[in-house]
């Protein structure tokens, strides 16, 4: 059986549906800041999409970073689904960050040590 879960509707809405737990981003994986582009023509742009996998314990880290441009572009794309089996996979949500031109907004447990 597979699930899906809305990670910026579980956090900015609440739901009360699936909730992943919320735990700190592991010490292995490089959160380095992306340079952002001028702001371009396009109703979305998809600024950087980094997947690391550590092995043997196969841990998977994914950081997703976009800009929407348009109103057009958060209400056809503001929401994130990460599909898992819960039979043998689990989902841990490390951060979520809004950032507007008027300031940004986090949510994110603290960082752990190596693992």
């Amino acid at each position: 059986m597979r699930n899906c879960v809305s990670v910026l509707s579980l956090l900015l809405a609440g739901a009360t549906a699936i909730r992943p737990p919320v735990a700190p981003l592991p010490a292995w994986f490089e959160d380095v800041p992306i340079d952002v582009p001028a702001k371009g023509t396009r109703p979305l742009d998809r600024l950087l999409v980094d997947r690391e996998i550590r092995f043997p314990s196969r841990q998977e880290v994914v950081r997703i970073v976009k800009r929407f441009n348009t109103p057009d572009a958060v209400e056809s794309g503001g929401q994130i689904q990460i599909e898992y089996d819960p039979e043998w996979q689990s989902v841990k949500l490390h951060r979520a960050r809004i950032r507007r031109e008027t300031g940004a907004s986090t949510r994110s447990a603290p960082r752990t040590s190596a693992s």
